[in-house]
């Protein structure tokens, strides 16, 4: 097992090493200043990163791209710690041994994902697609009745204070949300983020 950390064009890099699985995985964090106003922005951001992009323009052309790397997955998620707020890229795929032709998973899963970060499509479709079923999510959790409890008792006691601040936002933030408040956060993202890749 070795562990290594270093950082390469601003990008700080940690993780270790090991043979003792037999699946690789990492994961890519934009990690931004918590807000009220971009806490929901990025969340849709997130969601709406991994479906497609200019290299693959459809839903099937993205899944049909991760089966052929044996069935490789990729999905996002947001978080918030302390006054930050993380979009978290995970990326999770066999290792090269188990592959049983000769394509580098690793460096297609890379490209993959620089594909999604930096080639990305934004079409209105999806953007209702993807913010419909973000809407759903945070109804289905709100549905619970502890999840609704603990909720309500965030907001009393931290009305005023950014911990009260949800990592996704609130149902009526995404409702309001434009294509545009996207894009303006996706420009943001990775403009000014600080980045954190890790093994």
């Amino acid at each position: 097992m070795q562990q290594y950390d270093y950082t390469v064009n601003g990008i700080s890099v940690s993780g270790v090493k090991t043979d003792q699985f037999k699946t690789i995985q990492f994961q890519c964090q934009f990690v931004n200043t918590l807000n009220k106003e971009s806490a929901p922005k990025r969340a849709l951001l997130a969601y709406i990163l991994k479906v497609i992009t200019k290299d693959y323009p459809t839903r099937k052309t993205m899944t049909l791209h991760l089966q052929e790397l044996f069935a490789s997955h990729l999905r996002t998620g947001v978080r918030k710690v302390g006054d930050t707020h993380i979009i978290t890229f995970f990326v999770s795929m066999i290792n090269q041994e188990y592959a049983i032709n000769n394509t580098n998973i690793l460096n297609e899963m890379f490209k993959t994902l620089r594909s999604i970060l930096y080639n990305p499509l934004f079409e209105e479709h999806i953007f209702f697609q993807e913010k419909q079923a973000l809407i759903d999510y945070l109804l289905e959790i709100h549905s619970d009745p502890m999840h609704k409890a603990m909720i309500d008792l965030n907001e009393i006691l931290y009305k005023e204070d950014l911990y009260g601040t949800k990592s996704m936002g609130t149902v009526e933030a995404i409702e309001a949300l434009t294509l545009k408040d996207v894009k303006d956060a996706y420009q943001e993202m990775v403009s000014s983020n600080k980045i954190f890749i890790t093994w």
